[in-house]
């Protein structure tokens, strides 16, 4: 009896625990509550996190606003890192990062970078992508500011089941545009609201878009493009599946697809996660030069 009302109270205070604040604003799947004790942040009184812990604390979330101030006691308003670290029980899914900093940040998961905007900006927003298998898995995060405003916020969301699908859209961190980017052009269209696009070069490649997913378990995946409704008139669209050291090669006529996932096959992947595994499309398509728009958007790997 007496342990029955134990664990009512225990549940009851856990359902009082307010909420994580998350940056996503597209209601695409539960947000995650952080639950356990914290963040253990370590602070520096250099850029590059080195030299003596100027202050040391445990921080329920990663969520600073300090402007122009100082983070806490000890610590410089100006030129000082930080680095914080927790191990935490997720829900087994493939989860969206959110990242709002200013200035540079890193991301870790399970010691693996999922992140790296380490440079000095003003606050920006960057999303990473990754599978997680169930169970405790240990987050560090990595800031430094040099000088003016402050920011450092870091959410989570858990997107889908896992082993449903790991999505690469062109504003994540896993993809990379190559070439010039006077030749890529954006348009409000296409998977989550936004593409890149461009127009083709005939035999030499100008630009290139790189998709590199970071997926939970070694497995056959079917891959998946999506074809927006507009910016995709070239009919011979060369997709190229980089997976367990093999190539393949998929031609895709965008101009037959509107709004439209599109198969480019199943392929074995070994997902080390190392960057050797990857989409990746060229613009040199064939066609006369400058006369068909190639469409940049997400790519997906569904477990098979």
């Amino acid at each position: 009896m007496k342990l029955t009302r134990f664990l009512v109270i225990v549940a009851l205070l856990g359902s009082l625990a307010p909420l994580v604040p998350t940056a996503a604003a597209q209601d695409d799947g539960p947000v995650v509550q952080h639950t356990d004790i914290g963040w253990h942040g370590d602070y520096y009184a250099t850029k590059d996190l080195t030299g003596a812990v100027v202050l040391s604390r445990t921080e329920r979330e990663i969520n600073f606003d300090w402007g122009t101030g100082a983070p806490g006691p000890g610590a410089p308003a100006d030129r000082f890192s930080a680095r914080w670290n927790r191990t935490y029980d997720f829900e087994g899914g493939n989860y969206r990062f959110t990242v709002v900093v200013d200035d540079g940040f890193r991301l870790y998961v399970d010691g693996r970078l999922i992140l790296d905007k380490w440079k000095d900006q003003s606050a920006t927003t960057y999303t990473a992508d990754i599978g997680l298998v169930g169970g405790h898995h240990t987050v560090v995060a990595e800031y430094y500011e040099n000088t003016g405003g402050a920011v450092a916020k870091l959410s989570w969301r858990r997107l889908t089941e896992l082993g449903v699908e790991v999505i690469v859209d062109e504003l994540s961190e896993g993809f990379t545009w190559g070439g010039p980017t006077r030749g890529r052009r954006e348009a409000q269209i296409g998977w989550v609201g936004h593409i890149f696009y461009t127009r083709n070069a005939r035999t030499v490649s100008e630009n290139w878009g790189k998709w590199t997913p970071i997926l939970p378990t070694a497995s056959n995946y079917q891959v998946y493009a999506h074809i927006p409704s507009r910016y995709a008139g070239s009919r011979s669209v060369r997709y190229r599946i980089f997976h367990n050291g093999v190539r393949n090669d998929k031609i895709v006529n965008q101009s037959w697809y509107s709004n439209q996932w599109v198969s480019l096959g199943t392929y074995y992947f070994d997902a080390a996660n190392d960057g050797t595994e990857f989409v990746i499309v060229y613009d040199n398509t064939g066609e006369t030069y400058l006369s068909k728009y190639i469409a940049f958007d997400a790519v997906k790997f569904v477990k098979r």
